[in-house]
């Protein structure tokens, strides 16, 4: 005798169905990629870092940092041509971790993805459990961008980077030492 919910559906069919989905989330939500991690002070770079609190001008930049983007998850080389290329890797619905600052790791979920160009990537995400937090990062061949905002806890961090050397710095805003109408002052990539 098969064993039946008051809807009819066999509890046998539903359980294999919860088997299936936990399945399915788990190789959707595993353990998440390392993208981009805090890099030594000391570390041999074209930017100059601090992990102190920065003294600007601008109070609302708490402190800056280096970081280090692995490329090479997001570009990889050809082996045809040498150039950086756009990874056919799926990260829609992956997790991926970027840690601004030494110890303090995020976890990302990734909601879209393009590739704007052959050449270039562009990931949108999400922090869980965080209604109006967002995340984007664009790279391309010759430097990154990554900004995530969580307004919840009144936090913007910027980073900028050269892509071949991975180097990047990354500032942590107070945005509520910001005013209403304020421009950050634009983040200029190293020149090499």
């Amino acid at each position: 005798m098969i064993e039946r919910d008051r809807s009819g559906v066999s509890t046998t069919a539903m359980k294999k169905i919860a088997v299936i989905l936990l399945a399915v989330s788990s190789v959707a939500f595993g353990s998440p990629i390392p993208l981009l991690t805090s890099a030594p002070t000391n570390s041999a770079s074209q930017m100059q870092r601090t992990q102190q609190p920065v003294q600007t001008e601008e109070s609302y930049i708490t402190r800056s940092g280096a970081v280090q983007l692995d490329a090479n998850a997001l570009l990889p080389v050809s082996s045809i041509n040498g150039q950086r290329i756009a990874s056919q890797s799926v990260y829609t619905e992956q997790l991926i971790s970027l840690e601004f600052f030494s110890g303090e790791e995020t976890t990302v979920i990734v909601s879209s993805e393009s590739r704007p160009t052959p050449e270039s990537i562009s990931l949108i995400g999400r922090l869980p459990n965080r209604k109006f937090a967002s995340f984007s990062m664009v790279v391309d061949p010759i430097h990154y961008m990554i900004s995530l905002q969580n307004p919840e806890s009144d936090t913007l961090f910027r980073v900028v980077g050269d892509t071949e050397s991975g180097a990047g710095q990354v500032f942590e805003i107070d945005l509520k030492q910001m005013t209403d109408v304020q421009h950050l002052p634009p983040l200029v990539p190293p020149t090499d």
